[in-house]
């Protein structure tokens, strides 16, 4: 089932969540377990930093968007 199907207005049935569920379950796994860990491996510092940069101009241009919960930006 494809994510388009799942979202379908007209189609809400349990079936239609369970797999959208799955779907994203699915999805994080392989960022935590393969992605991310490939990027960790071929980042060295200099890329973390210029990420970081870039990361930081991004969320400063787009920080009035209206999302209420900015969780990556509160403090520990």
């Amino acid at each position: 089932m494809q994510i388009e199907q799942c979202l379908s207005p007209t189609k809400t049935s349990f079936q239609h969540i369970k797999s959208l569920v799955e779907m994203i379950e699915q999805h994080t796994r392989f960022e935590e377990r393969i992605l991310f860990p490939l990027i960790e491996q071929q980042m060295n510092e200099t890329d973390w930093a210029n990420a970081g940069i870039k990361l930081a101009s991004f969320l400063n241009a787009h920080s009035e968007d209206g999302y209420a919960d900015v969780f990556w930006l509160k403090q520990k």
